[in-house]
């Protein structure tokens, strides 16, 4: 059986480690792949992959509104998101979902934040949180909007009438939840959002990083309640696809604690180059076992897997 995740980037994606770690938990053998598509090439590449032997398609950004266009038949979250980021190929039929806000309700009940009645704040009105206001909505959320761009986050009120919506400038304290749907943490920025607006909530970043501390994360910290990144919503998601094409739901606690906590073996005698301190190496290890990086405990010495050499891998 052969599956792949789809987009561009995609050299960063997880969902290989991910989902071949679902196949050992549950004794299946497969394939997973990257795939990586030009922008403009969506729907070539992904009749290339199910002409061959391709039985299931992740898709990630900048596609899954291509992909959207792409399949025979659509579920509700799909269809409500405008966007699809699971396929299956059922014979010649291409089947369509959407798991992120699947995805993002698990990880919430994992975090035990309650939704029933939850007056959770998106900030953002793009595609992230398109995916994740039905099923939000659906479990009893109170949901308000803020956008840069107010005409966004109106045309999303079009779509979903029960949520609010207010300017950036005038948000403050009293929320239950708050999830960052921009991509202001990818590029590296804070939010342009006063800091009361944190104050006593839950602060969800769809974002994520292997330790955690994202951008946003790192903006709110000193105000939240509680944190969290999105790394257990990619999990879950995955999990949803998984179930989807194989019929069976794997366990997503050990992945996720895997993912954040890999595998350190130390190296008997190996001598660091940098500090010169001897059986400080070690080298890390992903969920199936490989190695993805070797590094000092003494000093900021990391080396990855392609023997790259930087202080800021860590």
């Amino acid at each position: 059986m052969q599956f792949a995740v789809i987009g561009n980037p995609i050299e960063h994606s997880l969902s290989p480690e991910i989902h071949l770690a679902f196949a050992m938990q549950v004794g299946l053998e497969l394939t997973y792949d990257r795939i990586l598509a030009p922008p403009d090439d969506f729907q070539t590449m992904a009749r290339n992959f199910f002409s061959g032997s391709g039985t299931g398609l992740n898709v990630t950004a900048p596609f899954k509104h291509d992909a959207y266009e792409f399949v025979d038949e659509k579920d509700q979250a799909s269809i409500a998101a405008s966007a699809v980021n699971t396929i299956h190929a059922v014979g010649d039929v291409f089947l369509g979902y959407n798991t992120d806000g699947i995805g993002l309700v698990a990880d919430l009940s994992r975090l035990r934040w309650p939704l029933k009645q939850a007056k959770i704040l998106v900030i953002g009105a793009g595609g992230a949180a398109q995916g994740i206001v039905l099923p939000l909505l659906e479990h009893g959320a109170e949901i308000t909007l803020a956008n840069r761009t107010r005409s966004r986050a109106e045309a999303l009120k079009k779509q979903f009438p029960k949520i609010d919506v207010l300017d950036l400038e005038e948000l403050k304290q009293g929320w239950d939840i708050v999830i960052n749907a921009t991509a202001a943490g990818w590029q590296q920025e804070q939010l342009p959002v006063p800091s009361a607006t944190f104050e006593d909530a839950r602060c969800y970043d769809l974002g994520y990083q292997r330790d955690g501390r994202t951008p946003f994360i790192q903006q709110v910290e000193a105000y939240a309640d509680e944190t969290s990144d999105g790394l257990g919503m990619l999990v879950e998601q995955a999990a949803e696809a998984f179930q989807i094409w194989h019929d069976i739901k794997p366990q997503t606690s050990p992945v996720l604690n895997g993912l954040r906590n890999p595998k350190r073996q130390f190296i008997a005698g190996a001598v660091c180059p940098r500090c010169n301190q001897q059986d400080t190496i070690y080298v890390e290890r992903d969920l199936l076992g490989n190695v993805t990086l070797r590094a000092c405990s003494a000093c900021n010495y990391v080396e990855d897997v392609d023997g790259n050499v930087s202080v800021d891998l860590l």
